[in-house]
């Protein structure tokens, strides 16, 4: 029924991505996820961990928490508190004397798809901005390019990811509140932000392709405008999720620094399922 047709995760060349992807199966029933690590504030890449960011520890936390939880159990808010208790514990035990800003956040969204009579019932878990989209189409999996080389030349991580001045004061003063779960949708470390999900339903065709991934990859139609959800969908049926995101790096790579406010380019995951009949 289900087809995991490409995942990947794309970031800058000296650093592992703080995007994490997953997925697990528990009967007829498909879970998948896409985790979006907070970009680090710190001057240095790797404060607690010798290979990692912070960010990118928590992501992984979060997505073995997911896998082993999901194979077994529908996904549980409760549980997941319950996991950032631990989670807790484990990183201030070897983060010591670090400031609250530099604690990792993260958005995660959770789709749990199960066949049912014909259907295709999805029950949607989303933490803050990460997203899934959904396409009806008899174009079967393995139609479009499924990889490609990137054109585009590599980035290397810059301090604080590239934020500086007041721009980066108000974001670590954010990232104050968030751990405090003060307005935010966020997954922290807070045990308290597991009640932060927003959750919905859908029921589908199939055959259906879904795309699930972090903000980074969606910036191709919430922010860039160079295609809409329903464009990016027929260039991944078509094309492939290498060539869609070789798209984004390359409409990245001809910007200047200085159009937005924002980083230049940020990490980018998505996983393409395929939903069979």
């Amino acid at each position: 029924m289900f087809k995991i047709v490409s995942s990947l995760a794309d970031a800058y060349s000296d650093m592992p991505c703080e995007d994490v992807l997953g997925f697990s199966r528990r009967g007829d029933t498909l879970t998948a996820w896409a985790i979006d690590g907070a970009s680090t504030l710190t001057r240095a890449a790797f404060t607690t961990f010798h290979d990692m960011s912070d960010s990118r520890w928590f992501a992984t936390e979060l997505s073995d928490y997911l896998q082993a939880s999901t194979a077994r159990f529908p996904f549980d808010p409760c549980s997941m508190g319950a996991a950032l208790r631990e989670i807790q514990a484990k990183y201030l035990g070897l983060a010591r004397r670090r400031p609250q800003w530099s604690f990792p956040v993260a958005a995660c969204i959770i789709a749990e798809l199960t066949p049912l009579n014909g259907w295709m019932e999805v029950a949607i878990h989303s933490y803050a901005d990460c997203f899934v989209l959904f396409r009806q189409s008899n174009v079967g999996p393995g139609a479009g390019v499924l990889h490609c080389d990137h054109n585009v030349p590599p980035l290397k991580w810059k301090p604080c990811s590239g934020f500086q001045g007041q721009q980066l004061k108000r974001l670590r003063l954010r990232r104050v509140q968030q751990w405090r779960n003060i307005g935010t949708t966020a997954l922290t470390i807070n045990p308290e932000s597991a009640g932060n999900y927003r959750c919905h339903h859908v029921r589908l065709k199939p055959p259906t392709h879904a795309l699930i991934g972090t903000d980074g990859l969606a910036r191709l139609w919430k922010e860039y405008g160079i295609l809409d959800t329903d464009s990016a969908m027929d260039h991944l049926i078509g094309r492939g999720l290498a060539s869609l995101i070789e798209k984004l790096r390359g409409y990245e790579s001809s910007r200047s620094s200085t159009e937005s406010g924002r980083k230049v380019r940020d990490d980018a995951a998505g996983l393409h399922i395929y939903c069979g009949l």
